[in-house]
């Protein structure tokens, strides 16, 4: 499924889903090399974004991307 095809799947919309078009695949090739099923790499994106959700005002956030992969790195998994 081609990172559009998610943002149009996804109750996302505006920044967020500018979001995850754009850091997704980046993402899976995070969690792919640090866990060994694949089958959880999505999950794990979904719990990133998640996150950045709860975390709400996207704009207060200074560096989007360090804030994306210091969530991601903070998961127990990505340390396994």
């Amino acid at each position: 499924m081609s990172p559009a095809d998610i943002a149009h799947r996804t109750p996302l919309d505006g920044p967020l889903a500018d979001l995850l078009v754009r850091y997704r695949p980046i993402l899976a090739r995070f969690f792919q090399r640090r866990i060994r099923s694949e089958s959880d790499i999505d999950d794990l994106i979904q719990e990133v974004f998640a996150r950045l959700v709860r975390r709400g005002d996207l704009a207060q956030i200074t560096q989007v991307e360090g804030y994306i992969f210091q969530v991601a790195a903070s998961h127990p998994c990505a340390s396994s």
